[in-house]
């Protein structure tokens, strides 16, 4: 046995944290990431920390769109690429297309040193699986959370919904009855409020957990039926059509939303939990002061959100890789996922992280992350798509929002063209 080889062995006796912060060295070569993204970039240092010899270069896509595109293209015309950060809306076609490779007998082989995957949140880490065989590590938890705006719920004298929350009153009733008292109109134009309730953009609806909260669903959960036609699925989608077009509590789909927050001028907003952190889109755009609460719990007292992850993944067309699962070992690990949180303030993928997840939010002033954290031990990954089903679902959707059709017509419409796609 060669000298290295020997020295690993013994390294991985000696426990796993020990194992994974001593990495078998390498020769000399070079790993090429293919991203949308710069969250990887954050593991790069640590990486380098193990592989000093290795030369990182990284493909930058423009956006998910076009790393879709540009990654299949590299697939099939044989392009060397090592590590992916696949995004959540194409996990499914890289997995049943086989541009990315099954992990599994690599975490078979170093499972000395990856007791921490009973760490990640199940349903998070089960994102990345398929029929039992496992194709790549989370680097993002991005959960819906309720965020609200401090200074308008002052102005108006209203409970927050951390208050509400706590008294176990917060719910679709309680929060609509809040979008109804913050939408203040406006006396010189009937169409447009001073302040909207509710700042939504509804491009990202599917994702949040009102479907799921109604027990409705798109797919059956062995995905042999399509199930977005049926009452379950209707009454969470009649019930935000109803917030936009009934109450009028909504920013219209297909407004500017965003005028909103640059504006100040709103009450709440469903959002990925990335929204109001450090960086974040809130820091970059609201003058206004804002906290963050759990998701209203659901008519049938679901108080549960969902969430999207986005994996790092070995290529099909990788030529190094031993070295990028190292990488994506490495990533996938809580030392490695820190580095994500400390930099972005984005939630703990681990439970060993959530500590200083916590302390660092509630340091930023989201005095109701602990709440947040509380409703993320009831944890769903919303539905995985093909990229032709997930364009039909988010293009029907948007007929119903903009009122071009009733939930119901626009529900079996979209029903009708998923079952005309190929088995999921």
């Amino acid at each position: 046995m060669p000298g290295r080889e020997k020295i690993w062995r013994r390294l991985c006796l000696l426990g796993p944290g020990l194992a994974l912060l001593a990495a078998p060295a390498l020769a000399a070569q070079t790993l090429t990431i293919h991203s949308w993204a710069d969250h990887q970039e954050f593991v790069v240092p640590l990486f380098k920390e193990q592989h000093p010899d290795t030369d990182v270069q990284t493909i930058r896509a423009t956006g998910i769109n076009d790393f879709i595109e540009k990654q299949t293209t590299m697939v099939l015309s044989n392009t060397p690429v090592d590590v992916v950060y696949v995004p959540f809306q194409a996990i499914r076609t890289f997995i049943d297309k086989g541009y990315i490779l099954d992990l599994t007998p690599y975490i078979r082989r170093d499972a000395r040193d990856l007791g921490w995957i009973s760490e990640i949140y199940r349903p998070v880490y089960e994102a990345g699986t398929k029929d039992g065989k496992v194709y790549g590590f989370p680097l993002e938890l991005g959960a819906v959370n309720w965020w609200y705006n401090i200074e308008a719920f002052a102005r108006a004298g209203l409970p927050s919904p951390n208050d509400l929350y706590r008294q176990q009153q917060w719910n679709w009733n309680s929060m609509l009855d809040l979008a109804r008292k913050l939408t203040i109109p406006d006396p010189n134009n009937p169409n447009v409020p001073q302040q909207w309730g509710i700042a939504d953009h509804w491009g990202d609806w599917k994702g949040q957990p009102w479907l799921y909260q109604t027990g409705g669903s798109i797919y059956s959960p062995d995905r042999s039926t399509v199930t977005l036609d049926r009452p379950e699925a209707l009454k969470a989608v009649s019930f935000a059509h109803a917030l936009l077009h009934e109450h009028r509590v909504a920013t219209p789909f297909g407004s500017d939303w965003q005028a909103s927050f640059r504006s100040g001028r709103w009450g709440m907003a469903p959002w990925w939990n990335s929204f109001g952190i450090r960086d974040s889109y809130l820091s970059k755009n609201s003058p206004a002061k804002w906290d963050v609460a759990p998701f209203p719990v659901g008519p049938n007292g679901q108080n549960m959100t969902t969430a999207h992850t986005h994996i790092l993944a070995i290529s099909a067309t990788s030529r190094n890789p031993e070295l990028a699962w190292q990488f994506i070992k490495l990533a996938g690990s809580p030392p490695g996922h820190l580095r994500l949180m400390q930099a972005r303030g984005w939630p703990a993928v681990h439970r060993s992280n959530v500590n200083t997840w916590l302390a660092d939010a509630m340091a930023q002033g989201l005095r109701g992350t602990p709440n947040v954290v509380e409703q993320m031990s009831n944890i769903k990954i919303y539905e995985w798509l093909t990229v032709d089903a997930n364009r039909l679902v988010v293009q029907g959707l948007a007929d119903i929002w903009s009122g071009k059709v009733p939930p119901s017509t626009g529900l079996a419409d979209i029903a009708r063209r998923l079952r005309a796609l190929p088995a999921q």
